[in-house]
């Protein structure tokens, strides 16, 4: 929160996971020609983990103020409402094959790559590849998981992969690779 010393004298918040933030004794400088006066105050919070639209609403019978020479208080015209969605996290991925035709038994290199749309960091991706009959990780499987951290673990039918431990910067990509091959025609 950052309140100007100046213009705030006591401020009152009720505890970790409560509604209630309560500001006492601030202070709004005057009009100077036509620019009014004003204040700002800025709270950070934390928003669940589950998508929703939360309304915020100031209203105008839970502020009031008193004007330097008046005799009474005074309430502003209107509340201050705004919106805040909270929205899932999403992760991308787009896999690819280099090359894309292999025979006999040749390699090719698998690489997964990982997007974070998201403005937040996505810590402990995990993800379990199984593969269509006939394609296996070939040995040695050469993983490569530098770009994104974590681990690859080969099933013991060289059909499936597990990948786990992965982070991922917000709006960053990372990629994911390891060597397959297809040991059969598939009919297509």
């Amino acid at each position: 929160m950052n309140l100007t010393p100046a213009h705030l004298r006591r401020y009152t918040h009720t505890g970790a996971g409560t509604n209630l933030i309560t500001l006492n004794d601030g202070y709004i400088p005057g009009r100077v020609g036509s620019v009014n006066g004003s204040c700002t105050i800025t709270v950070t919070i934390f928003a669940n983990s589950h998508a929703n639209t939360s309304y915020n609403t100031i209203s105008t019978t839970d502020s009031s103020g008193l004007v330097d020479g008046a005799a009474s208080v005074s309430y502003p015209r209107y509340s201050a409402t705004d919106r805040l969605y909270v929205q899932d996290l999403s992760i991308e991925m787009v896999k690819s094959f280099d090359p894309s035709s292999v025979s006999g038994g040749s390699s090719s290199r698998m690489t997964i790559l990982l997007i974070n749309p998201n403005d937040v960091p996505i810590p402990d991706i995990s993800f379990i590849d199984y593969m269509p009959s006939g394609m296996k990780v070939t040995l040695p499987a050469n993983i490569d998981t530098s770009t994104c951290g974590g681990e690859v673990e080969i099933g013991t039918d060289r059909q499936s992969f597990v990948y786990s431990g992965g982070y991922l910067a917000a709006g960053r990509r990372c990629t994911i690779s390891l060597n397959a091959t297809i040991s059969e025609r598939q009919p297509g």
